[in-house]
C-alpha cells in the first residue's frame, strides 16, 4: 500500500486522514481472507453455519475494503488534480515575466 507523498497543498491532517484510511483497507483486506479461510473450513467439516459466517465476514471485508480503496483513490486524483493546476498557475505567472 503506497500513500501519496506529501507537498506544499496536503496538511498534516491529509496525511493523517489517509494513513488511517490505509490501515483501515488492510485491516479489511485481512478480514476478507479470514472469511474466506472460515469458510472454507466450514465447507470441509460440511458445517453450514461456519461456511455462511466465513462468507459473511468475507463480504464484509470485501466492503469495507473496497470503500476504503475507493476513497484513497479518490483522494490521490483530488491531490493530482491540484498539484497539476498549482503547476499550471506557476507555468503561466512565469511565462508572463518574459
Amino acid at each position: 500500500m503506497t500513500l501519496a507523498p506529501i507537498d506544499q497543498g496536503m496538511t498534516m491532517h491529509d496525511t493523517a486522514q489517509q494513513t488511517a484510511e490505509a490501515i483501515a483497507a488492510s485491516a479489511a483486506s485481512k478480514g476478507m481472507y479470514t472469511g474466506a479461510g472460515i469458510g472454507l473450513g466450514g465447507w470441509w467439516t460440511s458445517n453450514e453455519f461456519l461456511s455462511l459466517a466465513g462468507l459473511l465476514v468475507a463480504l464484509l471485508g470485501f466492503s469495507v475494503n473496497w470503500f476504503y480503496k475507493h476513497r484513497l483513490t479518490m483522494a490521490e486524483i483530488r491531490a493530482m488534480e491540484a498539484r497539476e493546476a498549482r503547476e499550471a498557475e506557476e507555468h503561466r505567472a512565469r511565462m508572463g515575466m518574459y
